[in-house]
């Protein structure tokens, strides 16, 4: 439990459970090969799990999943408003949360609203709140892959 602990303490929410009722076509290889996921930083969780599985991994993806549409919302009525500085406070905390589960892209595009927030530049906020909006869509999806249960086969 101490490197977990540890997790926890850095701010990171990791919540109990989330329901896994969604079919795809998506295969976990077609997910690990993709450009959305870096498998490096998964790996490096899977590290500090005390028991050697994906434990760590899954609550913080399940965590991720759960917090993003409520970051998504956050977003979108703060570029409505034209709210710079919550844009950049949501857009770090994405950036964040996305980097530390290798959600690469996702950070990119935060990075780069939270940016354009800095800079106090309204032009293009709403372009990059649609692309990461459209991003946890395909993520959301793919890192469920990753959570979910390996298969037996007999």
């Amino acid at each position: 439990m101490g490197k977990f602990k540890h997790l926890a303490d850095s701010g990171t929410v990791v919540a109990k459970s989330i329901p896994r009722t969604f079919t795809t076509l998506y295969t976990k290889e077609k997910v690990m090969s993709g450009l959305s996921i870096d498998t490096a930083i998964l790996d490096q969780l899977r590290d500090l799990d005390d028991e050697g599985g994906d434990g760590i991994i899954k609550e913080l993806i399940e965590s991720f999943v759960d917090q993003m549409p409520g970051f998504l919302t956050r977003l979108g009525v703060a570029s409505d408003q034209k709210d710079l500085s919550e844009i950049q406070l949501v857009a770090h905390s994405i950036k964040g949360s996305s980097g530390m589960i290798g959600a690469v892209k996702a950070a990119r595009i935060s990075e780069r609203l939270e940016q354009k927030a800095r800079q106090r530049c309204l032009e293009g906020i709403e372009d990059l709140v649609r692309e990461l909006s459209m991003e946890f869509s395909h993520l959301a999806e793919e890192l469920l892959i990753v959570c979910a249960p390996e298969e037996v086969t007999p």
